[in-house]
């Protein structure tokens, strides 16, 4: 029996791989985009199996600066929580269905600099996400996140492009990955179809992962990462014990 899926932001990236890979596999799928007319080709060649629905998640924001910050904010996390709202009263009802958020490899480490806003927010989707899991299992509804490293979609390109100059005192941090963006744009290792295709694997898991690494890069930062933080966790233990109540 063909399921559906309903992907955000289908119209480029690895949303747009990911639904070419649904519909293959013989699946339905609903798909979102800013511009409905950018999908236009797809649903004349896929018309009974693609229906796409012109959605912006957020209120977009212009400016610079906070509302700058907010609105990376409101289009990675509050669209995120915008459409799980949206979804969960069918699964609910239905007592099935998966969720699968797409986050970074920056929401499971960060650090990056010049990329506060956007890891800020894909920090706090997983945070949303992990709690979520835990609440909608007792309906049967599944959650995974995906964390993917570089992936060669354009991305990187649109990194290395901040909205405004850099300031002086961060050249040798921004500046210097901002420059380090533009060099690696178009040389990710990430391909975006196979992706694609080890989602759908994971959600054909008979256990699906709460956490999906994508991409060696991803997996190697994510290890590099754990080691760091047990080794730091280790190293101040006696810090960290130090701070309870006494036991006698």
């Amino acid at each position: 029996m063909a399921r559906t899926w309903l992907i955000t932001g289908g119209s480029q990236g690895l949303g747009r791989a990911l639904m070419l890979a649904v519909l293959e596999a013989g699946d339905n799928v609903v798909v979102t985009s800013r511009k409905r007319e950018a999908l236009a080709s797809l649903t004349a060649e896929h018309p009974d199996q693609l229906e796409a629905v012109a959605l912006d998640v957020t209120s977009p924001s212009q400016s610079r600066g906070v509302d700058e910050f907010r609105a990376q904010v409101d289009t990675n996390l509050y669209g995120v929580v915008n459409m799980t709202r949206a979804v969960l009263p069918v699964m609910r009802r239905r007592r099935s269905g998966h969720i699968v958020q797409i986050s970074s490899i920056g929401g499971r480490v960060g650090g990056t600099p010049g990329l506060s806003a956007y890891q800020t927010a894909k920090f706090a989707v997983e945070g949303f996400s992990e709690a979520l899991a835990n609440e909608v299992a007792p309906f049967g509804v599944k959650v995974t996140i995906v964390e993917p490293g570089g992936i060669r979609t354009g991305w990187a390109t649109g990194a290395a492009e901040p909205s405004g100059p850099v300031t002086p005192d961060y050249e040798e941090t921004v500046g210097l990955w901002m420059a380090r963006f533009a060099d690696y744009a178009g040389n990710e290792p990430g391909d975006p179809d196979r992706m694609a295709r080890a989602i759908i694997g994971a959600v054909d898991a008979e256990e699906p992962p709460r956490r999906l690494l994508l991409g060696s890069d991803a997996l190697e930062i994510a290890i590099s990462a754990e080691e760091g933080r047990l080794a730091e966790a280790g190293k101040w233990a006696e810090v960290s014990r130090s701070t309870d109540f006494p036991t006698t």
